[in-house]
């Protein structure tokens, strides 16, 4: 392999975690919330979610792209695809929740379990595109 790719490899490895992270981080801050100012914590999820996910969202699929472009035989992976499903569920169900926030912040507090599930379902995406990447079943 070359450089090259084991560069764009590393980023890519790099923006998953960073997005695997902060998606658990807002899952923790989240289930501590009633400690703290309510609308601190909030901002504080708005900022996680806006800077930290974001940052991956863009970055993954420019080096996922471009790592295939480096290797064309990926692209005949029937993992990768529904890797990319899973990929693009989670990306989607990302920005909802950063809505359903914003939302709550204006003082819709019934959003608050919407909030929650859509956050759940982004999650287990990450799990499980993260475990097909692994084992690459099919």
């Amino acid at each position: 392999m070359s450089n090259y790719y084991l560069i764009l490899k590393t980023i890519h490895i790099l923006m998953m975690a960073t997005w695997f992270g902060a998606a658990l981080s807002v899952s923790l801050i989240w289930a501590r919330r009633k400690k703290g100012d309510l609308n601190t914590v909030r901002e504080y999820l708005l900022g996680i979610i806006s800077r930290l996910e974001g940052i991956a969202i863009l970055v993954l699929p420019i080096t996922g792209v471009l790592m295939l472009v480096r290797d064309t035989d990926l692209i005949q992976a029937g993992w990768l695809h529904v890797k990319t499903v899973f990929w693009v569920i989670a990306l989607v169900l990302s920005y909802v929740s950063r809505n359903k926030l914003k939302k709550i912040q204006t003082g819709q507090e019934a959003q608050e379990r919407s909030f929650e599930l859509v956050r759940s379902g982004m999650f287990l995406s990450l799990i499980v595109a993260v475990v097909l990447v692994q084992f690459k079943p099919f």
